[in-house]
């Protein structure tokens, strides 16, 4: 599938998205013919006066999420007219400043910019003109009163909510509170306590069909798609929570929807004079990219953007038991010996792979009503782990296979 279209197209948005989908469901195909076009086209790019693009981050970190699906490392890729290789997580991320703001074309640059930073926990350099809280804080700048986030000003858009969503979610169960200006005053927050405004937004958003949006002109797939990858990225189940079940319908119900004869995906469905309901190929691509989220969520598997070998079996194990016994704290009256146990048990997750622990809120929130101290390191600070390295390709249907045939 990755050949001649594909290949000539590799490093724009319509050329990229497939290649990401598949990737991160790890289905076999020409992955390195189409790494090779990429890299030629960041060096071609680079030779350029406007390297990728002059005001858009976004092209750097699309492209490096691309090579990471791909198998390969954007730390070390393509050349600059000095013989050097380019990195570009540097140049699109953390050190995107030295060119122009980070958020320049707006929120998009911040939301992709942490996604980026993050698809292999990067580490940060000390000097560098951002860091994930700058990043963070200059996100959480643009939630709305409603709880929703927008790329304009006073516009919340469930399609920026769930994007903004989607980076914010490694930083869930971290403890930091972040202090930032808004149009109502000066206010502190979490991150978590932004996104549960935000889920709110989402889940009110909700129509009986599963889908997203206040009528029926503003309701796409696209919509869904980054709605889906954006709970799974938080360890909520779309098929489930009832939060995102309307009617007995859920969010991926919602999804598939719009699905069309085809195998495609249409950007809206048909209206009563027949209008709309084609397969569109943007539509299709943001689909493939959400149900390989809901899927590498069903089998154990990373986030959607998070592309660092997979966790071991212990760590898995590990995490899925202290899961079990923290739910026992939603619907008790813990006693403080019990927390202890559970908080020490918590710290012997590895940092970097504390935000997968998705009942965390359960003892954070026993700790507080029991005066307990949260020493908990924050993951802003602990979340470096890589400074290089190729993004990890899993066959995540093999995955999903091999677990049916263990249950069954």
């Amino acid at each position: 599938m990755l050949q001649g279209d594909f290949l000539q197209a590799a490093g724009t948005s319509a050329g990229d998205w497939y290649p990401i989908a598949l990737g991160r469901l790890g289905i076999a195909d020409n992955y390195s013919g189409y790494l090779e076009a990429l890299q030629t086209y960041v060096t071609e790019k680079y030779q350029t006066g406007e390297k990728l693009d002059a005001h858009k981050a976004t092209e750097w970190q699309r492209i490096a999420l691309a090579i990471l699906s791909a198998g390969g490392d954007p730390t070390a890729f393509g050349v600059d007219p000095s013989g050097n290789t380019v990195n570009l997580v540097a140049d699109g991320t953390y050190d995107r400043a030295k060119t122009e703001r980070l958020g320049a074309q707006g929120v998009n640059g911040l939301i992709f910019g942490l996604l980026t930073m993050d698809a292999m926990r990067y580490d940060i350099p000390e000097g560098a003109e951002d860091t994930r809280d700058s990043v963070i804080t200059g996100i959480l700048m643009t939630q709305e009163a409603d709880g929703g986030f927008a790329l304009m000003a006073g516009e919340s858009s469930a399609d920026i909510t769930a994007m903004a969503l989607q980076a914010l979610a490694p930083y869930y169960n971290s403890e930091e509170a972040y202090t930032y200006e808004t149009a109502s005053g000066e206010v502190t927050k979490r991150v978590r306590d932004c996104v549960k405004e935000a889920l709110d937004y989402l889940s009110a958003l909700q129509n009986a069909d599963g889908n997203f949006g206040a009528d029926s002109d503003s309701v796409s797939s696209e919509t869904t798609s980054q709605v889906l990858i954006a709970l799974t990225a938080l360890g909520i189940d779309p098929q489930t929570d009832e939060r995102f079940v309307k009617d007995g319908v859920s969010a991926l119900d919602g999804l598939l929807s719009f699905r069309t004869e085809d195998g495609g995906f249409a950007h809206t469905k048909a209206d009563e004079n027949g209008n709309g309901g084609d397969a569109n190929a943007m539509a299709g691509e943001q689909a493939l990219c959400a149900l390989a989220a809901v899927a590498r969520y069903q089998g154990g598997l990373r986030a959607f953007y998070d592309f660092r070998p997979e966790q071991t079996a212990e760590v898995q194990k590990q995490i899925e038991t202290l899961d079990e016994e923290l739910l026992t704290l939603a619907s008790a009256d813990p006693e403080e010996a019990q927390v202890t146990a559970l908080y020490e048990a918590y710290c012997e997750v590895p940092v970097q792979e504390r935000s997968y622990v998705w009942n965390y809120e359960y003892l954070s929130g026993a700790m507080e009503a029991l005066g307990m101290e949260n020493d908990s390191p924050y993951l802003a600070d602990a979340e470096g782990e890589y400074t290089e390295g190729n993004g990890t390709v899993t066959d995540v249907l093999a995955v999903i296979g091999e677990e049916e045939d263990t249950e069954g």
